[in-house]
């Protein structure tokens, strides 16, 4: 993706940002759900630590939804077939992983293979197997959607925002008010997917941020003194953490702040290859995202004692991210290989 000279995000902070997030995800994931976490695993993890992290983690989405729609808007040809590209690519992700997962669950007798239940997990609307791919319907949608969504954005931006925020949570709102008088498990499934349609506002925050060049605009009232930006940034980091546990819908004020303070920071550091490590995992970051539904699905009394073998949180969360990283990282090259014969079969490109 080629970016304007606008852009405010360097190429280079773009993985630490994703890499980060992901950290933050596994620690939302792997500590603040005991009650995720079966009998037979000896984890004795905090439930103060769980209380009070849980809705303060959880940004992790907020932070990728907003660069979805922040480095859309630098996208010079916003077209149809590029969106359709973009969500063929992660369908086919999505994919690759669910296959891995049927097999492994079938062979380890945790799954019984049924053309609904196959059908349904195609679609997205059966969670058995890949626990968090919610993520990647809630991608699709987004990206087929922005096209129409950045044309209205030109005309009216603050308009074009206002119903980038409240079109989705309305929709949200609607579809799990219906969810509570319907019996069907599917239908319920379904309803439940389609309901994080509401991580739009974020898409919609972060393409309005880049139009309008907000984080410059920030950037310019911020004091010169670098001691004092110092504070702001890392203020700025951490205020949304706290603020979410009071009120966890303003992600789409709370995403941008926690990034500016990011970005602040890491442009104040002159090794930036020190967090090559990060960097790294924010390279492998959306794999990472779907394998990480080993530890939570059909499959979890096999690979929960792993996760959890270290009666340690910190250990635990480097159990998964090491052990989720490898997988990404064995696996990108044949989904890349895929997708090239995806978009050549297609004639669907980068450049599209």
């Amino acid at each position: 993706m080629e970016f304007a000279a606008e852009n405010y995000i360097k190429r280079e902070y773009t993985n630490i940002i994703k890499g980060l997030a992901i950290i933050i995800m596994f620690a939302h994931h792997f500590l603040t759900f005991p009650e995720w976490i079966i009998q037979d695993v000896n984890f004795s993890a905090s439930d103060t630590f769980a209380d009070f992290f849980n809705l303060p983690l959880k940004i992790c989405v907020s932070l990728f939804a907003f660069l979805t729609g922040y480095f859309y808007y630098f996208r010079k040809k916003k077209t149809v077939k590029y969106s359709v590209k973009k969500a063929t690519d992660i369908y086919l992700y999505y994919l690759i992983v669910l296959g891995i997962f049927i097999v492994f669950a079938y062979c380890l007798n945790c799954y019984q293979i049924t053309a609904k239940g196959v059908i349904t997990e195609l679609l997205i609307i059966n969670r058995n197997n890949m626990t968090f791919g919610w993520y990647a319907l809630f991608y699709i949608i987004a990206v087929l959607v922005l096209p129409f969504y950045s044309k209205r954005a030109e005309k009216n931006p603050i308009l074009t925002f206002c119903l980038g925020v409240v079109i989705p949570n309305v929709i949200a709102l609607a579809l799990n008010k219906v969810n509570n008088h319907i019996g069907n498990d599917i239908v319920n499934s379904a309803i439940e997917s389609l309901s994080h349609i509401t991580w739009f506002s974020c898409v919609a925050s972060g393409y309005l941020f880049a139009q309008k060049g907000l984080f410059q605009k920030m950037d310019i009232i911020c004091s010169k003194r670098r001691g004092v930006r110092v504070l702001v940034y890392l203020a700025l980091m951490i205020l949304p953490f706290l603020a979410r546990k009071q009120n966890d819908n303003l992600d789409i004020v709370y995403a941008p702040l926690f990034i500016f303070g990011l970005v602040g920071i890491l442009r104040m550091i002159k090794h930036i290859k020190i967090l090559y490590p990060i960097s790294f995992l924010g390279k492998y970051s959306l794999l990472m995202w779907l394998l990480h539904s080993i530890f939570f699905n059909v499959s979890k009394q096999y690979t929960q004692p792993v996760l959890y073998y270290f009666n340690n949180p910190v250990l635990v969360l480097l159990t998964g991210l090491v052990l989720c990283l490898a997988a990404a990282v064995i696996l990108t090259y044949p989904v890349k290989g895929i997708i090239y014969l995806k978009d050549k079969l297609f004639k669907l490109s980068n450049k599209t």
